[in-house]
């Protein structure tokens, strides 16, 4: 069997404005099913957070 596998997320989050160019972005992702292959570590939630400019 191949490594590998079915992972579905809710990935809910946020984007605030903080000026016109700049935005502040943040959001968890939640497993809602996960089905691997063989012995695989899998995370219970994952969270990010970034900053992004448009030009």
């Amino acid at each position: 069997m191949l490594p590998g596998g079915r992972l579905i997320y809710l990935s809910p989050g946020i984007t605030v404005a903080v000026q016109s160019s700049w935005k502040i972005y943040s959001f968890i992702q939640v497993p809602l099913y996960q089905q691997v292959n063989e012995l695989q570590l899998t995370p219970k939630w994952n969270f990010s957070i970034g900053i992004n400019r448009s030009l």
